[in-house]
């Protein structure tokens, strides 16, 4: 026949730190594992007091504080406490304390200190607060790296772009020369000019990207926005006769940023046209739709095509060009994809050469109702 262990047994026998005081702090009971710890016998500790044994005047004060607060209170009390005792050195527990009431007037009769070795759990949340202490210290330095860039984009529209475009101007008027050989020699600095002009249009958009710790977001309808790239580059639209097919009535509409937006649909749209097929006029199919808790826009043109499997993961990269196209300068894409990805986004493409390609861009965003 099992007999059930006695609460004695328990207390005795039980890996927890359990010692027995009365109200004014005396031990009067300590169970086997204080002995083993200690290598002392019951009889050292009791008739002491916790402050009697040498130990740091920080234990003794954070013991002898739960201890109060669980005597005035008359309720279990729980404190994590450091210690530095020889026997325990460099170890975290946590205390209970837990009173003994008398049954007719309530009063605390004898208290129980419970403690148990927590120093692994306390390492790894003490880790945890290390971690999270370094990584506010990483978003600082990030936020002022953020600011310096930005700073460095202001610098570079500011002090650059405003001298180019006067020097815009005075060609203009070199360029109104009859003389043949001034002629050449105009279109030749005409092209460099705008070169570095649509270089620097290029780093201040991608510097501007990179730099935004709060990008603004305004309810956007898609057919706008496509009308208001569409009235930027409507000579290259006419020019090229390219067609294009809007069908936004599944999604019509995003919580988005307004540049970011337009940006985007404009290198999708000029970038089909750019790289049309050279027997037939450019057809360029916008759809958006809902896929679970995403958006999702399309861009289909009817062009080139891009070889995925010789292009691979260069697509999107920066100065990545795979057409002879003199107009390409492989930033636009690039470009794109940071501010789809700055805003949580995702782009990717399907293709196939001589036959057109399907650009698929993912908001995480829903849009508004």
């Amino acid at each position: 026949m099992n007999v059930a262990p006695s609460f004695e047994e328990i207390v005795q026998l039980g890996p927890d730190i359990i010692c027995g005081y009365l109200p004014n702090k005396e031990i009067t009971f300590v169970n086997q594992a204080v002995c083993t710890i200690s290598g002392q016998s019951a009889s050292f500790y009791v008739g002491k007091k916790i402050n009697e044994f040498g130990y740091p005047a920080s234990f003794v004060k954070d013991f002898e504080a739960g201890f109060d607060t669980c005597l005035f209170h008359k309720r279990v009390e729980n404190i994590d406490i450091f210690s530095s005792t020889n026997n325990l050195k460099n170890k975290y527990f946590n205390i209970q304390f837990v009173p003994v009431l008398h049954p007719q007037n309530g009063e605390v009769m004898k208290i129980f200190s419970i403690s148990r070795d927590v120093t692994d759990s306390k390492l790894i949340e003490l880790g945890q607060k290390q971690t999270i202490h370094e990584l506010q210290v990483l978003s600082t330095r990030l936020v002022n790296k953020s600011n310096r860039l930005q700073n460095f984009a202001y610098m570079l529209s500011h002090d650059f772009k405003s001298p180019l475009n006067n020097l815009g101007g005075l060609l203009s008027l070199y360029k109104e020369s009859k003389d043949e050989e001034q002629a050449a020699l105009s279109a030749l600095i005409d092209a460099s000019f705008q070169q570095v002009l649509q270089s620097l249009t290029n780093m201040t958009s991608l510097l501007s990207v990179n730099q935004s710790v709060e990008i603004e977001l305004e309810s956007l309808f898609f057919k706008e926005v496509v009308q208001t790239v569409c009235q930027g580059i409507d000579l290259f639209v006419q020019r090229t006769n390219t067609v294009i097919e809007t069908h936004f009535e599944l999604a019509p509409n995003i919580q988005y940023n307004r540049s970011y937006l337009e940006s985007l649909l404009q290198n999708l749209i000029t970038n089909a046209i750019k790289y049309r097929h050279p027997t037939r006029n450019p057809h360029i199919i916008l759809t958006t739709s809902i896929q679970q808790d995403k958006l999702l826009l399309t861009c289909r043109d009817n062009g080139l095509g891009i070889d995925l499997e010789k292009v691979g993961n260069q697509l999107f990269g920066l100065h990545q060009t795979f057409h002879e196209n003199p107009e390409a300068h492989g930033v636009g894409l690039f470009i794109t994809k940071n501010q789809i990805e700055a805003m949580n986004g995702r782009i990717w493409v399907e293709s196939t050469p001589g036959v057109g390609s399907l650009f698929l861009v993912e908001f995480d965003l829903k849009p508004i109702n």
